[in-house]
């Protein structure tokens, strides 16, 4: 499943509020969410982020199908503190370059076909592909494709006892997207740049909300601060 910390070092013993595993607080960055779409408008930013993610779950053993449209050409900037993308941990991750949505679907359908199924389904810039759609109403397509990934990971985990889930990365800077992600049940982690270089991603669970604050160097992305804040039946739990 994916969490936070599989992106930042936020289980690093220097970042556990009140030095307790078992605060509240902390309780909330390692709860993890099936489907995910990390969006940005700067490509390059989020594709940063989206790469650390596979390798940390590739560095746990864990199968990663990473889908995107052409090879990349550099390997992306890994997150300071977080698994390296070492060639050991390389070989758990799979490169699909699939050019059209039409591929994408394919894929889809191929899940149903398989015996083992990926711990982790990537796609780079889901909203290249949802353009490729023909029509007056894209929201509609894009419902449906984000539904069959959704499907093919619900799939594997019913019929495979798989722990598989899907992180996608969108630039949809119109927020148009925004919708079809809350209803296909996608939890939105935005990413916004705060000043040159530096940005902040947040996201809402329920009434709890998490604050990440990072900058990016020549050599990596580093980890500035987070907050956490839990609304307890009694009031509010705030971290920092």
């Amino acid at each position: 499943m994916i969490t936070i910390s599989h992106i930042f070092p936020i289980e690093s013993p220097y970042c556990q509020f009140s030095g307790k595993s078992e605060s509240p607080v902390n309780s909330l960055i390692t709860k993890f969410t099936e489907y995910c779409v990390l969006k940005c408008p700067n490509s390059v930013t989020v594709r940063n982020l989206l790469f650390q993610c596979a390798v940390s779950h590739a560095t746990k053993e864990s199968d990663v199908t990473y889908i995107c449209r052409q090879p990349l050409d550099t390997l992306p900037l890994g997150v300071h503190g977080m698994p390296r993308p070492e060639a050991d941990v390389l070989k758990s991750v799979k490169f699909l370059y699939l050019k059209t949505v039409d591929e994408v679907v394919e894929f889809c359908a191929s899940i149903h076909n398989k015996v083992v199924g990926p711990d982790l389904i990537v796609v780079d810039d889901i909203d290249g592909y949802i353009e490729q759609f023909k029509g007056p109403c894209p929201e509609h397509q894009a419902a449906k494709l984000c539904s069959l990934l959704c499907d093919a990971v619900h799939f594997i985990n019913t019929k495979h006892g798989g722990s598989c889930c899907l992180l996608l990365s969108c630039m949809d800077s119109s927020n148009h997207l925004s919708s079809v992600f809350k209803s296909s049940g996608i939890q939105i982690f935005n990413i916004k740049e705060i000043y040159c270089g530096d940005y902040r991603l947040s996201f809402v669970q329920g009434s709890n909300s998490i604050g990440v604050e990072f900058c990016i160097q020549k050599d990596a992305v580093y980890l500035r601060e987070f907050n956490a804040t839990e609304k307890l039946k009694q009031g509010n739990s705030t971290g920092k």
